[in-house]
Parts: C-alpha cells; structure tokens; sequence
C-alpha cells in the first residue's frame, strides 16, 4: 500500500470520531483512578443503579496543580453528576469526588 493512501485512511477515520465527550486533566494511569473512584462513588450512593455508565466529564476550573471537573453517569432512566477534584503531583495525584449539589 502507498504511503499517503494510508495516511488519508487514518486522517479520514480520525476525523469521523468526533471530538470525546470525557474532557479530563487526567491522562494515562490517572484517567482509570478517576473513573474508578466516580464509580466507586456512585456505588457508595447509588446502590440500586449500578448499570450506571460514565456518559461525560468537563474541567470547570484548572489552576496551579488543582483541577475541578464535573462527571456525569446515566443508568437506571437517571443523570447523575459528580464534582471531581484531582490534585496533580508529579506523574500521579490525589482524586477526590462528591455527589454535586444543584443549586437550588
């Protein structure tokens, strides 16, 4: 095969993914502690769903080693939205995550 037949091939399917709906900070090793402390938590609060699935995430503040994210999962004909925040230090860090509050 000729090289630039392949390359339009990988650029074409590339281009038809879209764009991720997981927006993270966290990459590699850190991206799976993430998902799985979320779905850890949704576990601990959510016990009667746990056909939930991770549907999204966006960064909603990132500054100086900390970022906030927002999680959200969908099961059960429910949203369920998370606050993430990951304390990067070095190649790894710290996940914290709480069932986010709806302002009222």
């Amino acid at each position: 095969m000729h090289r630039g037949f392949a390359w339009i091939m990988l650029a074409s399917g590339l281009a038809c993914q879209g764009p991720s709906a997981i927006q993270t900070s966290a990459t590699g090793p850190m991206r799976g502690e993430v998902e799985s402390e979320v779905m850890d938590t949704h576990q601990m609060h959510h016990g009667d769903c746990p056909a939930a699935k991770i549907v999204s995430a966006r960064i909603v503040e990132q500054g100086s080693g900390t970022t906030q994210e927002l999680w959200t999962l969908e099961g059960c004909g429910r949203t369920f939205t998370y606050d993430v925040v990951i304390t990067h230090e070095g190649f790894g860090g710290q996940v914290s995550v709480h069932e986010h509050e709806a302002a009222p």
